[in-house]
């Protein structure tokens, strides 16, 4: 869901119980160091994709967040193309030949 252009942007300050060794800090911190981003921003991240899991995003959008420009939601995989007429045409020949060397 984009953001309104010009809206002011509201600042939270997250004050919690969190004290060094705390195990939900030391991974927030490592996904944050994975990511190459801040504490804050994948904390940010972390909300704005339950927010949209909540409205009912599909998978692949919540794959992409905006501090990573690395990750972005990739196009379908196009189906196979039909195999051109030479390709059918050495599919026969292999074919034969293992007939052939199965018949014998």
């Amino acid at each position: 869901m984009p953001r309104k252009a010009g809206a002011p942007i509201a600042r939270i300050e997250i004050n919690g119980p969190f004290r060094e060794g705390d195990p939900v800090l030391d991974v927030l911190r490592a996904e944050a160091s994975a990511r190459n981003t801040s504490v804050q921003q994948h904390i940010y991240d972390i909300l704005r994709a339950r927010y949209l899991a909540s409205q009912g995003q599909s998978y692949i959008a919540l794959l992409w967040t905006p501090s990573d420009p690395a990750v972005s939601p990739q196009a379908a995989i196009p189906p196979p193309a039909p195999p051109d007429a030479a390709s059918q045409a050495a599919s026969a020949w292999l074919a034969m030949l293992d007939a052939d060397a199965d018949a014998g």
